[in-house]
């Protein structure tokens, strides 16, 4: 007689699809193992392969003893955490819409990851993802208040997306939120930077001047401050930061570039030759820089210095293949010179340039091609708001 409780059977079952639920998420499991190896090593690897590891032994130890529920739910962990960082990865190296997806399983199987959520949120904003950005962003606040770090981040984050949307109001007040949770150099600039883009000059030389005292006078976060200036119809407040900068550390990288080019934005010309000038102490401390070359050359090709410009600007290819301005500079030198042929090869060289194809359509028509075929002959300093004082301050957030 096989006597058997009551529901023996149906605990069985369950038991039974228990135990393949565990190997399924152990092979995916192994999957996860061999794609974060094949990843190699960057910055945080370490602490992130200790986590992952960490997991996968405790989802064992789980399993070896009998306690499955626990095992899978250390390995979901674990695979969340591997597809989270695999995501990160490819976000960091501009693919984008290989990372999206991994995100997305990895908050599948984790739901309640602030700090995955929040590193979602950022590689949908700088790829101008802005709607998933917002979205991930606003989650977070709403469903972690008391995560300060988390909270902070998100409301940065949802403060420059609402940037990007020319929503600037919106954008300040969620700026505010972020300094008043961590008033840190990365919220204190950004509310600095919409403040200028509102043209409210009182608003960021008030937080310039409560970060100066945090941080210190110092010749990096003169040129931080001059950069933002930059960025916006403060030229000459822009000028007297980089020369503060300057006074400070005249070989500071980047400097001089920034300078000379609030000069060719404030003076309307009335300043090349001083602009020239700190482009060529530029390259006394940066030789190799592709961006001073090309605004070297875009000098001299308006000042008809032919052999000048053609020698900085191929220089400056040569640097960096895949500037545009340098190619759309020598196209507009080529066809100043009478040299069509160079000027379509040096126009096709950059297919994404619209401007440089706008010009290459009027090439192959009786279309007259002007000066203003071409860009305004200025540019601008190689300022990212987003990654300003990284040389001030690691920022890290732990959820």
């Amino acid at each position: 007689m096989n006597c058997q409780f009551p529901g023996y059977r149906i605990r069985r079952a369950r038991l039974k699809a228990l135990y393949l639920h565990i190997a399924r998420i152990c092979v995916a499991a192994i999957f996860a193992c061999a794609f974060v190896a094949a990843c190699g090593q960057t910055s945080g690897d370490v602490t992130n392969k200790s986590v992952l590891q960490q997991h996968y032994d405790d989802a064992q130890k789980f399993q070896a003893s009998g306690d499955l529920q626990q095992a899978s739910r250390q390995y979901r962990i674990f695979i969340a955490d591997a597809l989270g960082q695999l995501a990160i990865e490819h976000a960091r190296i501009e693919d984008y819409e290989k990372a999206a997806p991994l995100f997305d399983e990895a908050l599948r199987l984790a739901p309640s990851s602030p700090a995955l959520q929040i590193e979602y949120a950022q590689a949908a904003f700088v790829h101008e993802d802005l709607s998933r950005a917002k979205s991930l962003a606003e989650e977070v606040i709403r469903a972690y208040p008391s995560n300060t770090k988390a909270d902070a981040k998100a409301h940065l984050i949802l403060g420059r997306v609402l940037m990007e949307m020319n929503k600037d109001e919106d954008a300040r007040q969620q700026l505010e939120t972020a300094v008043a949770l961590d008033p840190n150099f990365e919220n204190g600039y950004a509310l600095a930077v919409v403040c200028l883009d509102m043209e409210d000059g009182k608003c960021a030389a008030k937080v310039f001047s409560e970060m100066l005292a945090a941080y210190g006078d110092t010749a990096v976060i003169h040129r931080e401050f001059g950069q933002a200036y930059g960025g916006s119809d403060f030229q000459q407040e822009a000028i007297g930061e980089f020369e503060k900068a300057i006074a400070k550390d005249d070989r500071l990288p980047g400097v001089h570039y920034s300078l000379a080019a609030a000069y060719l934005a404030s003076s309307e010309g009335a300043k090349t030759k001083e602009a020239e000038a700190e482009l060529r102490k530029e390259l006394e401390v940066s030789p190799n820089d592709a961006l001073t070359y090309a605004a070297l050359g875009h000098i001299e090709e308006g000042q008809r210095r032919y052999a000048e410009a053609e020698h900085d600007l191929t220089r400056s290819t040569a640097l960096d293949a895949s500037n545009p301005d340098a190619y759309l500079y020598l196209g507009q030198m080529y066809i100043d010179t009478d040299r069509p042929a160079d000027a379509e090869a040096a126009l096709r060289l950059d297919p994404e340039n619209t401007q440089a194809q706008k010009v290459l359509q009027m090439l192959g028509s009786d279309r007259p091609i002007t000066e203003t075929s071409f860009r305004p002959a200025c540019f601008t300093a190689s300022a990212d708001p987003g990654t300003a004082g990284a040389e001030i301050a690691i920022i890290s957030f732990t959820f």
